[in-house]
């Protein structure tokens, strides 16, 4: 892989995040990416991963113990670089910025969350005294670094495009597609997702309609409830749950499908929607976060409000009526997503590395 960062700069990060070779959920993928293509060398401790509250906690024991070693025994090692989400994610990172400032380390807090504003309104004081004693701010769109520089007050925030793999296609990918539309959700079951919303919406639409589209739903969480409602409201012949996904099953189904769907109520910047794009997927999502910064209605898919079930039906039907609307905007979201290939995110890392290794230690 081209325009990796380099070794000379590399080897002066240290990255602290969750467990991303089993972990699910959007940090890992970012940093199995990272790790993939980003950086020639990825000096890394996970502070988090699954398993019981005891494990975790023990997670966090030894992580704290294998940074300090870490910060003690490569003394090129001069930012620590913090993956975090909110809430508990958030406050476990804390012990992480207090040990890279005792060691006088610079930090940079790399927030992904797309409920983080909910959370730093509940906890304003205690989050804006931690965010301000870092030495910078990572945001994942435009409208999230206005939230830091205005809200927070953080003179440093850089904008870093989440980070997804060049797609992987399939020869046979049209052989295995019908007539049908086929929609794909990826991600938690549960309602911040939407995807309770997304079913109430397909219960909406005549059978006309529902006869000549699929959807694929993907994930883990909530599954009893799903599975309940696909029943409930006789979507069995519509809807196809797949449970959670990964490896070439989630290639293949990124190869099949037509249109992404993710009615979301909070987010960051999914990357369930950045690997879409990547397919040249049309994208059905809400105007939350930084998706705004990536889809565009009526050019490469549609924004709605959350919870706005009509208005998600009418859009499905209109994509299920109109194929070459469909064709014509996941051209238009192949034709945006160069900027957040490897190559493209290692340049924007590199360069706020750089602004940060030239400053003055405090």
């Amino acid at each position: 892989m081209k325009n990796k960062i380099p070794q000379d700069i590399s080897s002066q990060i240290l990255t602290i995040g969750c467990e991303y070779k089993k972990s699910r959920g959007g940090i890992a993928r970012v940093l199995s990416c990272y790790q993939a293509y980003v950086y020639e060398s990825f000096r890394f401790v996970a502070n988090s991963g699954d398993g019981t509250k005891i494990r975790k906690l023990l997670w966090v024991i030894t992580a704290l113990f294998r940074s300090a070693i870490a910060l003690i025994r490569h003394e090129e090692v001069r930012i620590v670089h913090i993956h975090t989400s909110s809430y508990n994610s958030f406050r476990r990172s804390v012990w992480f910025v207090r040990l890279a400032t005792l060691f006088n380390r610079k930090v940079v807090m790399h927030i992904h969350s797309g409920a983080f504003k909910t959370y730093y309104r509940d906890n304003e004081e205690f989050v804006r005294r931690i965010l301000l004693r870092c030495d910078a701010i990572v945001a994942l769109s435009d409208e999230w670094k206005n939230f830091f520089e205005n809200e927070v007050g953080h003179p440093s925030v850089f904008v870093i495009n989440n980070v997804v793999s060049e797609p992987f296609k399939l020869d046979d990918a049209d052989e295995r597609k019908d007539e049908k539309l086929h929609l794909l959700f990826l991600g938690l079951i549960n309602n911040d997702k939407g995807i309770f919303d997304l079913l109430q919406s397909f219960a909406q639409l005549g059978d006309s309609v529902k006869n000549n589209l699929v959807l694929h739903v993907c994930g883990a969480g909530e599954t009893e409830r799903l599975k309940n409602m696909i029943q409930s409201l006789h979507l069995e012949h519509s809807v196809a749950f797949e449970g959670w996904v990964s490896g070439m099953e989630k290639v293949r189904l990124l190869n099949c499908c037509d249109v992404f769907v993710l009615p979301s109520y909070y987010e960051g910047l999914p990357i369930s929607i950045l690997e879409a794009m990547s397919y040249g997927m049309a994208i059905v999502s809400t105007r939350v976060g930084g998706i705004p910064s990536v889809v565009t209605t009526e050019e490469n898919g549609y924004l709605l409000e959350p919870g706005e079930t009509k208005a998600l039906a009418k859009t499905i039907e209109t994509l299920v009526e109109n194929r070459d609307l469909v064709q014509r905007l996941g051209a238009s979201s192949l034709s945006r997503i160069s900027a957040y290939f490897p190559n493209a995110v290692s340049s924007q890392l590199r360069n706020m590395y750089n602004n940060l290794l030239n400053e003055k230690m405090t």
